[in-house]
């Protein structure tokens, strides 16, 4: 196997890895080659595109207004897509799908020049297709296909639904992009684009499958991609977990035993029983309810195959080809799905998912056994678990399900079931056990040590842990056979491979030190709870003193509440605000003196795929850093970030975005009551009452990658009407104050 420099994910995978270890054989997925229109053109461009084509349209004015309407929202949605940081193109899974879907369109070239595809990075396993003529891909579709053949089936299944204009027809969908209370997350949104009715479906399964036949294709092959629909919401890897994952030759994991009744016996003392044990039995998963079925990426899965089956009754008559590779290799298809194995597990790591990216990870051992980048992901899951576990969150929010029924994949409720049952000493010990013992197998690297003793520090901080009273050796294991901590660690070199011993001393010293580490820790990590846009407050946490910083395009999204419950939005006009909305800032920073520098991915015929990329990193690190709350981002994205400001000189970056909300008034039953006793007041109550309030939030948080932390939180929001001389005014005043330093406090983030 070749290996190529291996800054995959980082500076820290760079450096350190042992001689039969072996980091991943591609870099990351980024944008190659020419930027393509849908990312130079502007929203409010391709909506006005997309109107005047169905103005010209021979439909009566009531049909004409509300396909302009949906046109309207559906241009808006897919921007959020392009705009997301998550779309590659270019790149060579990209060029990948595009070779396979010009082996579906070599007949009909007119065809062909209508559609873009792009791989779209998420743990979604579908294809979209959209009436612009964009047919998105999934990294999770990807991870799950066999061969080329399935991907052809499903390529040629959304080109039917571009042909017969699903999209565009779709009442339902349009119903779900304007509710205004589908504000969930990206994936959500990503949802809404292509759930589509169930004639649409069992029409483009048709079409589809004629064209994918005409192409040359095997009738099974595509029976195989449709069933794979019913499966979409499992994992690529089937595995059960095993103790075996967590042995080695000098510790067993105890057998039989319930683990749910593991208790420290005596205060202040590990007792023998604690130790971690593997559950005699695991619960079945409950019957999945009728009306989960609504959630299902495709509806009637089963139905839909009966139905092409009935269909191309004849095609079963025919011998079935035994090569699924037509235009392209066997070789060339593995290799794509690699790389999108390793996405799917990154992707559950910036989302804080630990158990679905540790369990993955296991996975990925066994498929790909030449890789230390598993090892890492592992690392940071355990890491990630124990972190929030020792602080006392519900792991709910990152992956660890106590209601069985909450899983997304039902693969990990093994792993579900036997991490809910461990004690925080038990997640400790084990968390560091299975990272020193994927050191022992794949080698070390400066992010697997670092983590390994961030876990020791987390778990020698227990206040009931006398561990560090004791070295980790086999012969003390030996000496002390009850003890069966120690049988865990006694074999893992932790004094020579981590820093136990520095940590064992500075507990021995000062038992309190680590706890009030850890409480600091705590602290920080309520501050980004009050970054919902709901919230009322304003935070001034630091002065910066930063001379240059990074910004992401400035948001802006205008949203008016109608009485009827759906939501409008002025396209054209939030891009000539969000345009001047980014000229207020550079104008801010120049006077402040402020080094601004802009990234945009969207709507600017100067854009380089260079920006595209940059903007897409971070993106992700922004996900990352919001997802896992105040979780030291030792991720695999913030060394991409670290690399990428070495040559730019910046110490900083920021988000900034306002949201202006325009709504109805709430009755106030004190003002009407002023009104009728104070009668000349009636008619401004009346005026009052009838118009509609301004709400306008205002928003900056200010991160150092360096170390993950955020340095600085403005935010702030205002009851009364908005004007462009108070943002002007209040945009200076915020970079005045992140360009000068407080009291006492050192500049951050000059240029050297």
């Amino acid at each position: 196997m070749i290996k190529l420099p291996a800054w995959l994910f980082g500076a820290w995978l760079c450096l350190a890895t042992s001689a039969q270890a072996q980091t991943l054989p591609f870099g990351s997925l980024k944008c190659q080659g020419p930027v393509p229109k849908a990312f130079s053109q502007t929203s409010s461009a391709k909506a006005l595109q997309n109107m005047q084509a169905i103005e010209k349209t021979e439909k009566n004015r009531k049909e004409i207004a509300e396909e302009q309407a949906f046109a309207l929202a559906t241009t808006f949605v897919i921007d959020e897509i392009l705009k997301s940081g998550k779309v590659l193109y270019g790149d060579t899974v990209t060029q990948y799908i595009n070779k396979v879907a010009a082996s579906l369109l070599q007949n009909d070239p007119a065809l062909q020049q209508q559609l873009t595809f792009f791989t779209l990075k998420s743990n979604l396993v579908n294809a979209i297709s959209t009436h612009q003529g964009y047919i998105f891909v999934t990294t999770g579709l990807l991870s799950h296909l066999h061969n080329e053949s399935e991907l052809a089936f499903v390529l040629a299944h959304e080109i039917a639904h571009f042909t017969q204009k699903h999209s565009l027809s779709s009442a339902k969908l349009k119903n779900r992009l304007f509710d205004e209370d589908n504000d969930g997350d990206f994936e959500d949104r990503v949802k809404a684009v292509y759930q589509y009715s169930r004639e649409n479906e069992m029409e483009a399964d048709e079409l589809g499958m004629k064209l994918y036949l005409s192409a040359g294709y095997g009738f099974d092959f595509g029976l195989d991609a449709l069933a794979l629909l019913e499966h979409a919401d499992e994992h690529f890897v089937n595995i059960q977990a095993q103790p075996a994952w967590y042995e080695s030759g000098y510790w067993k994991v105890k057998m039989g035993e319930s683990a749910a009744s593991n208790s420290l016996t005596v205060p202040g003392k590990i007792d023998a029983r604690s130790a971690f044990a593997w559950p005699k039995s695991f619960p079945e998963l409950p019957a999945t309810e009728a009306s989960a079925a609504a959630f299902k990426t495709h509806p009637d899965v089963v139905d839909r195959l009966r139905k092409v089956e009935e269909v191309f009754a004849a095609e079963f008559d025919k011998p079935a080809p035994q090569n699924p590779f037509k235009s392209t290799s066997a070789d060339y298809f593995y290799h794509v799905q690699q790389r999108a194995w390793v996405e799917d597990v990154i992707s559950h790591l910036r989302q804080a998912n630990f158990v679905d990216a540790m369990y993955l990870a296991h996975g990925l051992d066994s498929m790909m056994p030449n890789q230390s980048f598993s090892a890492d992901a592992k690392a940071m899951a355990w890491y990630g678990l124990l972190h929030h576990k020792s602080n006392g969150e519900n792991l709910n929010a990152f992956g660890l399900f106590d209601d069985l029924r909450a899983l997304n994949a039902p693969q990990t409720k093994n792993l579900n079931v036997l991490l809910n049952g461990l004690t925080k000493e038990q997640m400790s010990v084990l968390a560091v056990r299975s990272i020193a013992l994927d050191i022992q197998k794949k080698g070390t690297s400066p992010f697997r040590r670092s983590l390994l003793d961030s876990c020791i520090k987390l778990m020698l901080s227990n206040p009931t842990f006398e561990m560090y009273n004791y070295s980790i050796k086999q012969e003390d294991a030996a000496l002390n056979g009850p003890s069966y901590w120690f049988k865990a660690l006694a074999d893992l070199n932790l004094a020579e491979n981590s820093g136990y011993l520095y940590y064992k001393r500075l507990r021995s010293k000062d038992s309190l030190v680590l706890q009030v580490e850890a409480s600091k820790d705590k602290q920080k990590q309520n501050a980004i709870k009050k970054l919902s846009v709901e919230n009322r407050s304003h935070r001034n946490t630091l002065s910066l003193g930063i001379d240059s910083l990074w910004m992401f395009s400035p948001h802006y999204d205008q949203l008016e509440k109608a009485g009827n419950g759906k939501v409008t939005r002025n396209y054209i006009r939030d891009e000539s605000i969000a345009k001047t909305f980014e000229n207020d800032y550079y104008a801010a920073a120049d006077a402040a003196q402020v080094d601004l520098r802009i990234l945009k991915n969207m709507g600017s015929d100067s854009l380089s795929t260079h920006d595209v990329n940059r903007y897409a990193v971070m993106q992700d690190w922004m996900e990352e850093r919001l997802n896992n709350g105040l979780t030291p981002m030792l991720m695999f994205q913030s060394g991409i970030m670290k690399q990428s400001l070495v040559n730019e000189e910046i110490g900083h970056l920021a988000w900034a975005g306002a949201v202006n909300t325009i709504e109805s008034r709430k009755f106030n039953a004190l003002y009407m009551a002023i009104a009728i006793v104070y009668t000349p007041a009636l008619p401004y109550y009346i005026y009052w009452q009838s118009t509609k309030s301004k709400k306008f939030q205002f928003m900056v948080l200010v991160f150092n990658p360096k170390d993950g932390e955020m340095d600085g939180v403005f935010l702030q929001q205002y009851s009364a009407d908005w004007s462009r001389d108070f943002l002007r005014s209040h945009l200076y005043d915020i970079m005045l104050q992140i360009k000068s330093p407080g009291k006492g406090t050192q500049r951050k983030g000059a240029k050297s």
